[in-house]
């Protein structure tokens, strides 16, 4: 709907991403001050390894979510399984937070 609302305001289509990602951005720079302060920890462990990893989210019913649940044991067993998977998931992380701030 935005893209439609940018394109017949402002006429192109250089003209109407570049207003997307403006309004992205303050979008972007809002919700970076909400705190996901809810969540949950998962566990998973092999013979030789044992990872935990937390996932945050903003609200409790999110957080009792079986995806969300279901991503997060995922997450673990991965991170437990494949060695690198560590370092790229926290350059990931590292990256993705610092666009967003």
């Amino acid at each position: 709907m935005s893209r439609r609302l940018s394109l017949t305001a402002i006429g192109t289509l250089r003209r109407a991403q570049k207003e997307l990602r403006k309004r992205g951005k303050v979008l972007a720079s809002k919700m970076s001050a909400r705190t996901a302060a809810q969540g949950l920890l998962a566990l998973a462990q092999n013979e030789t390894r044992a990872a935990v990893i937390e996932l945050n989210c903003e609200t409790d019913f999110v957080a009792r979510n079986d995806i969300f649940q279901y991503l997060a044991s995922s997450l673990a067993k991965l991170a437990c399984q494949l060695k690198i998977l560590l370092s790229v998931l926290l350059g990931f992380l590292l990256l993705a937070q610092s666009i967003w701030r």
